[in-house]
């Protein structure tokens, strides 16, 4: 069967899909935990992302798919607990959103938390997991101060001090704020809590830095010291990192199928370092309980960060990390960045390439500066062979066959011929003849001659002629005749190159409108569809959903997570009241010898761990 001739056609084209088709395509998606890392989702500001990941998270939440939504500037966030209002209330009630720069409400967090059912656990389960809470806090200080990608390489004596103040913290109960009392050897209260040290030689040495001199004890610990307390003196992060008791508890979101919306807006409340400590405190603590759960028991979770590259810095290796093994877990990302904007190193950046070689499905908006970047992404993803671009043909007789046929000759033909001859002629002629001869042998005797004749004649002829002559004849004859067709044949073809089809895709990405956007499934295809409005619910009453939001809001604050600044504070202040009278009776059970020390010989002796509860009046009470 011959192949039909090749068409010239656009460099790059892709399928187009209708409203309805592309709906079915992402709730496909979101049903599929097969997605690697999940979904990138870029373009420029005003492209369409937000509308998007709001519309996207929406559908997960009616589809059953609960999920943790990060936004920095809020905006996004706020919109999306908006739509949430035309969910069924049953699915509301699972729904938390926390506004972080709240002024009135704060919630608690406490990366230092125990579990509660920890008690079914044996020691070494208890102790391995606090140590894994340690090296993740201490990650996430030296994120909250840009140092993600650094770490703790080449730096032993930071590394020890902070994860020995940390593993303190976390055997003795107390939180992240706490560690303002031991950052300082001369703290009031700084002899009383070294006594809660979980081993004789950290005790030691803990001891010995109040002794110690102003350089030495700075050559010492001022590196772990400065970070520590960089991220204490903002009375925002101490507010919400000194709470026990009643903070937000991922586990119990997880588990309970609970959606998390972060409003971290900055507002005049937070500052940089601590919007990037409480977004690196959510996901190490989201991401923590997603990779401790055991697998019969893992959930399919969405974790949307919009404004990715706000985070990158300080969150960037651990989504690296996580983007090449969360997919195991159920869990997927949807990264929200206008293009390679705010990356270092823009498109040379790892962090970039590697999310948008680990997520499987990516949505591209427009994009201007990184069109060509991007549109090289979606010309790879669509080839699917060499583009024609010109067909050269020409006319050209071709020889298909032979037929016989029958041939008919018939001939006729006529002749006249006529002929008419006339001769006609007169002849005259005149002869004169003179002859004197002279002989010598007659010497005197001369004798002449002279002749002369006449002659006429005339003659006249008549002939004619008449010749006619007609002929006919039909000869039958049989002979072979070739079939002729005339046809345009292909002389050359020329393609596209690889430079024009990505010249092409990056031209379209970049005249596309608000909402349009190449969507690429690795294995799958590569479409154009338009994403559909968010629209927010009661758009008609503005003053009716203004009431039902601040009936939810009421409702949220009502949760135990949600008090007052001032109530922290004055928590905190009791607590700190009660730990100086139970530290100093420790001290004194310990010095009268009522309390056993830890021995030479043992390498590790945990200290009582003070329990905070309230009490019947609701006040903290500290045991041991």
């Amino acid at each position: 069967m011959s192949q039909p001739d090749p068409r010239p056609g656009r460099a790059f084209d892709v399928p187009p899909l209708l409203p309805r088709e592309f709906e079915r395509l992402i709730e496909g998606i979101l049903l599929n935990p097969n997605l690697g890392a999940g979904i990138d989702v870029s373009g420029v500001s005003g492209g369409g992302k937000s509308n998007f990941a709001e519309w996207t998270a929406l559908k997960s939440l009616q589809l059953g798919i609960p999920f943790l939504h990060i936004d920095p500037h809020g905006q996004s966030a706020r919109k999306l607990w908006q739509m949430c209002l035309q969910l069924p209330e049953r699915q509301r009630k699972k729904i938390v959103y926390w506004k972080v720069s709240d002024p009135k409400q704060v919630a608690g967090i406490n990366p230092l938390a125990h579990d509660p059912d920890e008690d079914q656990l044996s020691d070494y389960e208890r102790l391995s997991r606090g140590r894994i809470q340690v090296e993740l806090t201490a990650n996430i200080i030296l994120a909250a101060m840009g140092e993600a990608g650094v770490g703790f390489a080449f730096r032993p004596v930071m590394r020890k001090w902070i994860t020995r103040w940390l593993w303190l913290l976390w055997s003795a109960g107390l939180t992240l704020a706490d560690a303002s009392m031991l950052i300082d050897p001369h703290h009031p209260v700084y002899k009383l809590l070294v006594q809660l040290a979980p081993d004789q030689m950290a005790r030691l040495q803990l001891e010995a830095l109040p002794d110690m001199k102003v350089n030495d004890l700075e050559a010492e610990i001022g590196s772990a010291r400065n970070r520590v307390a960089t991220i204490l003196e903002h009375i925002a992060a101490e507010t919400m990192l000194s709470r026990r008791y009643d903070t937000i508890n991922f586990r119990e979101i997880y588990q309970n199928d609970m959606s998390l919306i972060v409003d971290l807006d900055k507002g005049l409340i937070l500052s940089d370092e601590v919007q990037r400590l409480i977004c690196n405190i959510v996901l190490n603590q989201y991401l923590a309980v997603v990779l401790s759960t055991p697998e019969h028991l893992r959930r399919r979770r969405l974790c949307l960060i919009d404004e990715l590259p706000v985070f990158a810095e300080a969150c960037g290796p651990l989504l690296e990390r996580m983007s090449t093994e969360i997919r195991k877990y159920r869990t997927s990302f949807v990264y929200l960045h206008q293009g390679a904007n705010r990356f270092p190193d823009r498109t040379e950046n790892q962090f970039l390439r590697t999310i948008l070689d680990m997520c499987r499905v990516k949505v591209f908006f427009r994009h201007q500066v990184d069109a060509e970047f991007f549109g090289k992404l979606v010309s790879l993803a669509a080839h699917s062979g060499p583009k024609v671009k010109h067909v050269l043909k020409t006319t050209q007789q071709l020889t298909v066959g032979h037929e016989i046929v029958e041939l008919i000759d018939r001939s006729a033909g006529e002749q006249e011929m006529r002929g008419n001859t006339t001769t006609h002629g007169t002849m005259k002629g005149d002869s004169l003849t003179t002859t004197l001869s002279e002989a010598v042998d007659a010497a005197n005797q001369r004798t002449r001659g002279q002749a002369d004749a006449r002659s006429s004649q005339t003659s006249h002829s008549d002939a004619q002629q008449h010749t006619q002559t007609s002929t006919r004849g039909i000869t039958y004859k049989q002979t072979i005749l070739p079939k002729l067709v005339t046809n345009e044949v292909v002389s050359s073809v020329q393609y596209y190159s690889l430079e024009e089809i990505d010249r092409e895709a990056a031209s379209r990405m970049a005249s596309l409108e608000t909402g349009a956007a190449f969507v690429i499934v690795d294995g799958q295809g590569v479409y154009f569809a338009r994403t559909p409005l968010a629209k927010l619910p009661y758009g008609h009453a503005p003053q009716f959903a203004a009431r039902k939001l601040r009936a939810w809001r009421d409702e949220l604050h009502a949760r135990p997570e949600f008090v007052t600044p001032q109530q922290i504070r004055e928590e905190r202040a009791e607590f700190l009241q009660v730990l100086v009278e139970e530290l100093q009776t420790l001290a004194y059970r310990r010095s009268a010898g009522l309390l056993d020390g830890p021995g030479p010989d043992d390498t590790q002796i945990l200290s009582p761990r003070l329990d905070v509860e309230p009490d019947e009046n609701g006040d903290p009470e500290v045991t041991f």
